[in-house]
């Protein structure tokens, strides 16, 4: 029972500050759909529509970088502390091509929205939301591995404290570009796209320099950036990533298709599934 309650604690001191980033993350969604709200139900309906296309992106790259963590930790727990390392390395080369792939999906399918049967009120209000959000993708899939990287040599609450910062810089921003304060001009709905961007751009910054300056990562921190890079490593990443991707894309793409659907039936109903999730 000892060992057990042992293990429970360790467990515990792992996984509750990996919940709270998780729940932090969709924080600053449950910010922006309370603060668009207030400018009218046809914003928040094209967050909502814009939104359930961004988490599909979102999700596909979360998986995919999820192997970081797993063969990080192993290398760490092997002693083998450079070859942690070479994980991130790797994890951020495939955020960044990850990155760049899904960002030119996003701007090409902000041309043909129409196709997902939306309002035409909704579809007109979108842009340029969705392709500051899809931009934001760059940003959110580095700051994904670095996550990974840091829970990996149990530096946990370092991505919690800041994502909840980013969380907070958000609010902040919503308040001055959407509703036009401090001598910004009231850019509404496209507001909140610019927070967005600038939230998780600075969120990634500051966790890279945190984990930089961090001493407890200096044995596993990569010190050839620009080495080449590994095929047999980034096959054994694909070989976890890639299904991990697949099952979260199905079990996210059910939410992005009720969404959609529910956008079908009119603006209103659309605002009002927004609010409720």
């Amino acid at each position: 029972m000892q060992q057990v309650l042992k293990e429970s604690r360790a467990t515990l001191k792992l996984a509750v500050p990996i919940a709270i980033g998780q729940l932090s993350q969709m924080l600053m969604g449950i910010v922006d759909s309370i603060m668009i709200g207030r400018i009218g139900a046809v914003p928040l309906a094209a967050s909502a529509f814009g939104g359930s296309i961004f988490n599909v992106f979102f999700i596909v790259g979360l998986g995919i970088l999820m192997p970081v963590s797993v063969l990080a930790s192993r290398a760490v727990g092997g002693g083998r502390f450079p070859e942690a390392g070479e994980y991130l390395r790797h994890g951020l080369m495939f955020s960044v091509v990850a990155g760049v792939v899904q960002v030119g999906v996003v701007l090409w399918l902000s041309g043909h929205l129409l196709w997902f049967g939306q309002p035409p009120e909704v579809v007109a209000a979108v842009n340029p939301f969705l392709t500051l959000i899809g931009i934001s993708l760059l940003p959110a899939l580095a700051y994904l591995a670095l996550r990974q990287f840091a829970e990996s040599l149990g530096r946990p609450w370092v991505p919690v404290i800041v994502v909840l910062a980013s969380v907070a810089l958000n609010v902040v921003l919503n308040w001055v570009f959407i509703y036009g304060n401090l001598g910004s001009r009231a850019f509404g709905l496209t507001g909140a796209g610019i927070a967005t961007l600038i939230s998780r751009t600075l969120g990634t910054v500051v966790i890279f320099l945190w984990l930089r300056m961090d001493a407890h990562m200096r044995p596993s921190w990569p010190k050839r950036w620009l080495a080449t890079f590994s095929g047999a490593t980034i096959r054994e990443m694909l070989d976890i990533g890639l299904p991990c991707s697949v099952g979260l894309l199905f079990e996210t793409g059910v939410f992005a298709t009720v969404t959609l659907m529910i956008g079908w039936i009119g603006v209103v109903p659309l605002a009002a599934h927004q609010v409720a999730i």
